[in-house]
């Protein structure tokens, strides 16, 4: 049996952008420049801010830094790092009234919501 990884992109409206069907074996980001380029140029021009959000497997320098040159805004997930943990337990807890405290975070900073 073989096995299918695919990739897809999807625009604010869930409407589907681009999609490409691979080998099950490769890693995830993989084939992004294919992906994701075309679709940047394609809104260039054509709306004045575009936005990207990816899965940890796109915490890559090289996605980073293309996003960064065409002036794209990103929000990415980034894979589970003991130090960066420890770093930032003390956002991580609860308030003493047992309260739920959630936190929205985007790329343009953070805001509590109550």
């Amino acid at each position: 049996m073989r096995g299918y990884h695919p990739l897809s992109l999807f625009n604010q409206f869930g409407d589907l952008g681009r999609c490409a069907l691979r080998p099950g074996n490769v890693q995830s980001a993989n084939g992004w420049e294919n992906m994701l380029k075309p679709v940047v140029a394609r809104y260039k021009g054509q709306v004045s801010r575009i936005y990207f959000r990816g899965e940890a497997r796109f915490a890559n320098p090289d996605i980073h830094n293309d996003l960064e040159a065409e002036g794209v805004k990103y929000a990415i997930l980034l894979p589970a790092h003991h130090i960066l943990q420890e770093g930032i337990a003390h956002l991580l807890t609860r308030p003493a009234d047992g309260r739920r405290s959630h936190q929205r975070l985007s790329p343009f900073g953070c805001r509590k919501l109550d």
